[in-house]
């Protein structure tokens, strides 16, 4: 992405640079990914993750390539949740369906309780 490395060239990756440059991605984010996810709340988290660990590299007492590997994790954890918001749309959707006139209908089995 054009505009990432834009970032990394106005500042660099270096101690002193991370949380400035922490928050050039974040308006990048803000201008092209927020507008088109549909978990918004998601993009505000890892982006105020990424600035705490920005932080810690930028103070000394994080390593940039620590902070790397504890992103890359939390990433995976965010979309986890991601994934588990869009099964569960799609369940939800599914079960919300309407049943065509003249289908067939699978029965209650016997002794269930049904809505």
């Amino acid at each position: 992405m054009q505009a990432r490395q834009a970032c990394e060239a106005k500042f660099p990756l270096r101690p002193g640079n991370i949380l400035a440059n922490s928050h050039c991605l974040d308006e990048v984010e803000n201008q092209f990914i927020r507008p088109q996810t549909p978990y918004p709340d998601l993009l505000t988290t890892q982006q105020a993750y990424r600035a705490e660990l920005a932080t810690k590299v930028d103070q000394g007492t994080l390593t940039l390539q620590a902070a790397r590997f504890q992103m890359d994790g939390y990433m995976a954890q965010l979309n986890d949740q991601a994934l588990a918001r869009q099964a569960a749309a799609a369940h939800i959707g599914a079960a919300q369906q309407p049943i065509a006139p003249g289908s067939p209908q699978k029965a209650a089995p016997t002794g269930s309780v049904t809505p």
